[in-house]
């Protein structure tokens, strides 16, 4: 969570999986992967840390390999 009461986290999908989110008010709880472009190769499952300018990380998988993430 930041100062400006942003939340980052992972929910739990109900096919077992799971995907980083943003949570804002007003804007409620954005799957983090739809800011993907098509094909990435990419699914962002955990965002763990917002800095206060925005900056999320976490981890997802790259072509099936765990690796971190930073926006």
């Amino acid at each position: 969570i930041d100062d400006r009461g942003r939340v980052v986290g992972q929910a739990q999908l109900t096919s077992g999986e799971s995907r980083a989110f943003l949570w804002q008010a007003g804007k409620g709880m954005l799957d983090l992967n739809r800011f993907l472009k098509p094909n990435s190769e990419w699914i962002l499952t955990e965002a763990t840390s917002i800095t206060e300018g925005g900056l999320i990380t976490g981890q997802g998988l790259y072509r099936g390999q765990l690796r971190g993430f930073m926006t």
